[in-house]
C-alpha cells in the first residue's frame, strides 16, 4: 500500500511517497538527515545576520521587537562608528506604492541603515544614529523594489529595538511634495512645492498660519509657488497645502510645513553657569569688541556689533568664557534666507581654553556688498547647533558688513634696502584687491610730512638705486596710480638716522612654534604687528603692543607663506615665514 509522510518545517511541507509498509533502517537514516538539512537551510535563509539571509518583514507582524545581543559585525553603515552586531531585514515595495519604516524604541546606542537594489548594489535612503523616527519612501524608480534595513549599533553596543512599518498604496488624489517657505523678511514669504508624485491635480489651497491645525478656509491656485505672503515675525508659522482634484471634495491630505518669522531663537533655559564673556575680532577693516558679558542664553547685539571687511577677506574670531573648555560653531547667513545651515558653517572648533583663538571667517568670493547675520554658539558639553536648547553654552549674534573695495587701494610691506654707502633700493607689493595700478608714485627724502603734491612716477613697484644719506632719517611715501587723477592714500616707511640706533632687520626675530608666530625685538619696543598672506589680504592687526615681544596664535592657516610686518619705535621691518 501507499502512504504519505508529512512533515511541516518551517510552513513548508515536504512529502515522502512510499509504496511499502514500512522503511528499511537506511531510509529512515536518510530521510532524518534530509529533514535536518532541509530544517536547517530554512532557518539559514532568514537569520538576518547577513544582507543575503535578511529576515522578510512580510513575514512578520509590524510593531516587531528583537535584540542584536549574541549577534555578529557583518556590515557597517556610514554614520555608525566602531563595530557592532547587527542584523538585516527587507521587504518588496511595489512600484508607486509607499514604505513607512522607523524604529519606536531602542535601548542602546544604534545606527539604522535604509536602503534598497541588493546587497552588492545598494541606493542609500537614510542612515541615522541619533532619533526613533520613521523614514517614508515611495518607490518611484519604474520597478519593484527590495528596501532593506540593518539594525546596528555604536561602537560595540548591542540591545533591543521594535520596528514599525507598512507598505500602503497612494491615495487617488495624492498630497504635494517637498512644501517650502522661505522668508524674504521676517513678515513676508515666499511658498512654494512640487506637483504630487502620483495623479494629475487640477489646483492646490494653502494657508500660512500660526496653528498647526490646518485652516478652514484655504486660499486657491494654480501655481506651484506664491510670493509676498504675509508671516508673523518671530514666531512658529505654519505653511499648509493640499492638492484639489477631479470631483466634488476630492482634496488630498494636509501637508504641513513649520518655519519660524525669521531667524531661530536659541535658548538655554537649564543652567546660567556656561555662557559667552567676551568676543573681538582681528582681521577686518573695522573690528568686534564685544567684552566683559555675563549669562543671557542668547543676545542679538547684530544691531551694535559689527565688523567689517571685502568679498575674499578674513577676520579671525577670539572669544572668551568661564573655566573649563568649550567647543563653537560659527554660522554665517550668506544667502540672507533668514537660515543657519550646514553648508553656512564657518567654522567648527575643537574643545578650547579661554582666550579661545575660535579660527578664520572667510567670505566668500563674489560676495555682494550688503550685511550679513552671524552667530556665535559655544556648548561646554555636546555640539554647538545654530538653533533650539542647549542647556550647556550660550548663543550670541553678530553682523558682517561686506564693504566695496573697488576703489583704488595703496601698496603694502614698503621696504628700503641700502644698496651701497650712498644708495638704497625701495620696494612695497602691489595691492590685491581694487582696482588694478596703473603705476605708482613715491618720495623718498628726509620730510617725514606726508606729500602734498605729486611724487616720482614708476610703473613698477620699485625703484632700485634711488640717493641715500644713510647719515639721517629718511622717509618712503609711496601710493598708487589707477587712472588720471585717481590715487589710493599714501602709506609710509622710516628710516631713523645712525645716532638714533636705526633699526636693523637682524633685530627683529620671528619664528613659528606650534600654532604661534612669536617675536621679538631685542630691546626696542613694538608699537604695532601686520600680516599678510602673498596676496596682499590683511589678515591680522594689532596696534599699541608696547612691549619688545609678542605671540600671534589665532591664525589658522596651512603651509602657507605670510608676511609679518613689525612696527617699532626705531622703524619698520617686514619678514617672510612658512606658517
Amino acid at each position: 500500500m501507499q502512504k504519505n509522510y508529512s512533515f511541516n518545517l518551517k510552513k513548508k511541507h515536504f512529502f515522502l511517497i512510499q509504496k511499502k509498509a514500512y522503511l528499511s533502517p537506511v531510509e529512515k537514516i536518510l530521510f532524518t538527515v534530509c529533514a535536518f538539512l532541509c530544517c536547517s537551510v530554512i532557518a539559514l535563509a532568514q537569520t538576518g545576520e547577513t544582507c543575503a539571509t535578511a529576515i522578510n518583514l512580510a513575514t512578520l507582524t509590524s510593531p516587531y521587537s528583537s535584540s542584536t545581543f549574541n549577534k555578529v559585525n557583518d556590515a557597517q553603515p556610514v554614520c555608525a562608528t566602531g563595530a557592532s552586531p547587527d542584523l538585516f531585514y527587507s521587504i518588496v515595495v511595489p512600484v508607486g506604492d509607499v514604505l513607512t519604516i522607523g524604529q519606536t524604541v531602542a535601548n542602546y546606542d544604534f545606527a539604522n541603515s535604509l536602503f534598497y537594489g541588493s546587497c552588492t548594489n545598494q541606493t542609500a535612503i537614510r542612515c541615522t544614529n541619533f532619533a526613533t523616527q520613521s523614514t517614508v519612501w515611495q518607490n518611484l524608480t519604474g520597478t519593484s523594489q527590495t528596501v532593506y534595513w540593518l539594525q546596528d549599533g555604536l561602537d560595540g553596543d548591542a540591545g533591543t529595538f521594535t520596528l514599525r512599518w507598512s507598505v500602503t498604496h497612494p491615495p487617488a488624489c495624492d498630497v504635494p511634495v517637498n512644501a517650502d517657505a522661505v522668508l524674504t523678511s521676517p513678515s513676508a514669504v515666499t511658498i512654494s512645492w512640487s506637483v504630487p508624485n502620483t495623479g494629475s491635480p487640477t489646483g492646490y489651497q494653502y494657508a500660512v498660519t500660526t496653528s498647526a491645525t490646518p485652516p478652514a478656509n484655504p486660499t486657491a491656485t494654480s501655481q506651484l509657488s506664491v510670493a509676498n505672503i504675509a508671516a508673523t515675525p518671530n514666531a512658529n508659522n505654519y505653511l499648509h497645502v493640499r492638492s484639489v482634484c477631479s470631483g466634488a471634495n476630492n482634496n488630498s491630505e494636509w501637508v504641513t510645513y513649520a518655519f519660524f518669522g525669521g531667524y531661530c531663537l536659541p535658548v538655554n533655559t537649564t543652567s546660567t553657569s556656561y555662557y559667552i564673556s567676551g568676543i573681538t575680532t582681528t582681521g577686518g577693516e573695522t573690528n568686534i569688541t564685544n567684552t566683559g558679558t555675563g549669562f543671557s542664553g542668547y543676545t542679538n547685539y547684530s544691531a551694535t556689533n559689527s565688523v567689517s571687511t571685502y568679498a575674499g577677506g578674513s577676520f579671525a574670531i577670539t572669544a572668551t568664557h568661564p573655566s573649563g573648555t568649550y567647543i563653537y560653531g560659527v554660522w554665517v547667513d550668506w544667502n540672507n534666507d533668514y537660515e543657519f545651515t550646514q553648508n553656512e558653517r564657518s567654522i567648527f572648533s575643537g574643545a578650547l581654553r579661554s582666550p579661545a583663538a575660535l579660527g578664520n571667517v572667510i567670505v566668500p568670493a563674489g560676495t555682494a556688498v550688503g550685511q550679513y547675520r552671524m552667530r556665535i554658539r559655544n556648548a561646554n558639553q555636546g555640539s554647538p547647533s545654530p538653533c533650539a536648547d542647549h542647556a550647556w553654552g550660550e548663543a550670541e549674534d553678530y553682523t558682517i558688513n561686506v564693504i566695496d573695495i573697488t576703489g583704488c587701494i595703496a601698496p603694502y610691506a614698503l621696504s628700503v634696502s641700502p644698496s651701497d654707502s650712498q644708495h638704497a633700493n625701495l620696494n612695497w607689493t602691489a595691492p590685491a584687491q581694487g582696482a588694478t595700478p596703473t603705476g605708482y608714485e613715491y618720495v623718498f627724502g628726509t620730510d617725514h610730512e606726508e606729500p602734498t603734491g605729486h611724487g616720482e612716477v614708476v610703473t613698477d613697484p620699485y625703484m632700485d638705486y634711488a640717493l641715500y644719506d644713510q647719515t639721517q632719517s629718511a622717509y618712503l611715501f609711496v601710493r598708487s596710480v589707477c587712472a588720471d587723477g585717481v590715487y589710493s592714500p599714501w602709506v609710509s616707511f622710516e628710516v631713523l638716522d645712525t645716532n638714533l640706533q636705526e633699526l636693523t632687520a637682524n633685530d627683529v626675530v620671528v619664528y613659528k612654534k606650534n600654532d604661534t608666530i612669536n617675536i621679538t625685538t631685542g630691546t626696542t619696543v613694538m608699537t604695532g604687528i601686520t600680516i599678510y598672506d602673498i596676496s596682499g589680504r590683511k589678515l591680522y592687526s594689532h596696534a599699541a603692543i608696547n612691549s619688545t615681544t609678542a605671540m600671534v596664535n589665532s591664525l589658522h592657516l596651512q603651509q602657507q607663506v605670510i608676511i609679518v610686518e613689525v612696527a617699532t619705535a626705531k622703524g619698520t621691518v617686514s619678514k617672510k615665514i612658512i606658517f
